[in-house]
């Protein structure tokens, strides 16, 4: 009877492990898009910069699911001459989402699972120093981190398959170089790693002993391209490389040990941007990854991104 029901929660947790991260895959927000650390060139001192994401997210490959994903953010610029300051800077992901998830021990059968709530919150405060080489042109490079601090405030229940938070704490430093040059072209290089806590209240669902999450940290690197068309547009292509930490999950009710391999993600971002008018930037997006490995899914999303600054 023992091992039949250590079975069974092997079962479950190995559906838990491809399936309960991906309400918040999306949501963390992370990543940057092309641009965002540049602005800090162009702000004035004491901006405060409110944006919106929105995001329809799909996938249908190792695994099944979609996404509706809303992100409010703020954030608050201080300048002293070319120091940048941003003490505070915020988001708060709103996610609905639809799974249709293998059922447990019974191969060939699927269930949809749908849960909607919020996500878990993000406080990322920066600093950065612009280098200015030409202010006719408008060349400079700039150098800039931000450490990501993710707080478990998100919907979560150790019950349930499918949650929008992860029920545990991530801190991810960040580092960013960038360079703009042609009056019109801008790279920026980033690279990060995220750390996380352990998850003591991973449920299996379904009745299961709740079991302990531990990950090993996610290593993060990005480059964009982008280049102006106009005063009005712009166009960008971003890279994303995830080296996903291997996550493990113990119980102490039964002998239980599921090592989750390590995962690589690579994604491609093509961006187009237009300036509404000076304080308003419109951001059009469709974003697909492009290689996984160790049973990642390959997802795509198409989204929008609107931001206006208020100078106080």
């Amino acid at each position: 009877m023992k091992m039949r029901r250590s079975a069974t929660v092997v079962a479950a947790v190995g559906g838990m492990l491809s399936i309960a991260p991906v309400a918040s895959a999306q949501t963390a927000n992370s990543q940057t898009d092309g641009r965002d650390y540049e602005a800090l060139a162009y702000v004035p001192n004491d901006t405060l910069v409110t944006l919106g994401y929105f995001r329809a997210v799909s996938t249908s490959d190792v695994q099944s699911f979609s996404q509706s994903v809303g992100v409010f953010r703020a954030t608050y610029v201080l300048k002293f001459g070319d120091l940048a300051i941003v003490p505070f800077d915020a988001l708060l992901p709103v996610v609905d989402a639809t799974v249709y998830a293998p059922v447990p021990m019974s191969p060939g059968l699927t269930t949809t699972l749908h849960t909607s709530g919020v996500g878990d919150a993000t406080y990322l405060p920066t600093i950065g120093y612009i280098i200015r080489e030409n202010d006719k042109t408008h060349t400079h490079t700039y150098v800039a981190a931000t450490t990501y601090v993710t707080a478990p405030v998100g919907s979560y229940s150790s019950s349930q398959l499918v949650n929008i938070g992860d029920d545990r704490w991530r801190v991810q430093p960040q580092v960013a170089i960038g360079q703009r040059f042609l009056q019109a072209l801008t790279l920026d290089l980033i690279g990060s790693v995220a750390f996380y806590t352990d998850n003591t209240n991973f449920g299996t669902g379904a009745g299961q002993p709740v079991v302990t999450l531990k990950q090993n940290p996610t290593v993060g690197f990005e480059a964009h391209a982008t280049a102006d068309i106009d005063p009005t547009f712009y166009l960008g292509v971003s890279y994303y490389l995830a080296a996903v930490g291997r996550r493990d999950i113990t119980s102490a009710v039964v002998p239980l040990t599921v090592l989750d391999p390590e995962q690589t993600l690579q994604t491609l971002r093509f961006t187009y941007g237009i300036r509404v008018e000076k304080q308003t930037l419109i951001l059009l997006q469709y974003n697909q990854d492009i290689e996984a490995t160790g049973g990642a899914s390959l997802t795509r999303f198409i989204g929008a991104r609107i931001s206006h600054a208020l100078f106080l």
